[in-house]
């Protein structure tokens, strides 16, 4: 096979598999914070991912990182971690997610938020292809009417 009959027969695979009801895109999958310290829910994120069709069952891990100012750095937020789910078969695109609750800052701190997560294509329990991704904004049509890169919890 040619390299121009090899580009194009991967161009022809990808733009089959991508879904047409937005839950990732050919770029790979997305994830937005669409909760973020609602008044009747005090500390609560909720973080909503998107993940393209691919060569097996979709699985996703979400994770949410605090900002040490201190430290300069973000650090995985103790009970911010969602574990594995099986989203889907890999046939065609999916959405999924999870909210977090954490304690509301004292007055006059902030706690600011985002999320990571990480997708896996997985047959049995092997892997296929894996992507990580932080929250982004952008995706509210997606998301159900709202996206946010990161949340900030005022004390």
């Amino acid at each position: 096979m040619t390299r121009r009959a090899a580009i194009l027969a991967a161009l022809v695979t990808t733009m089959l598999s991508v879904p047409a009801s937005g839950a990732g895109t050919a770029a790979g999958p997305w994830a937005t914070v669409n909760l973020c310290d609602p008044a009747d829910r005090p500390g609560a994120m909720g973080v909503r991912a998107g993940v393209p069709a691919g060569p097996g069952a979709q699985w996703l891990r979400v994770r949410v990182e605090w900002y040490d100012a201190t430290a300069s750095r973000w650090t995985t937020a103790t009970g911010g971690d969602g574990g594995w789910a099986r989203l889907g078969d890999g046939k065609r695109g999916v959405r999924g997610g999870t909210t977090f609750t954490f304690p509301v800052p004292a007055a006059g701190r902030v706690l600011l938020l985002r999320g990571t997560v990480r997708v896996e294509w997985r047959r049995g329990k092997r892997v296929l292809r894996k992507r990580t991704v932080r929250t982004s904004a952008g995706h509210a049509a997606q998301a159900g009417g709202s996206s946010w890169a990161q949340c900030v919890v005022p004390g």
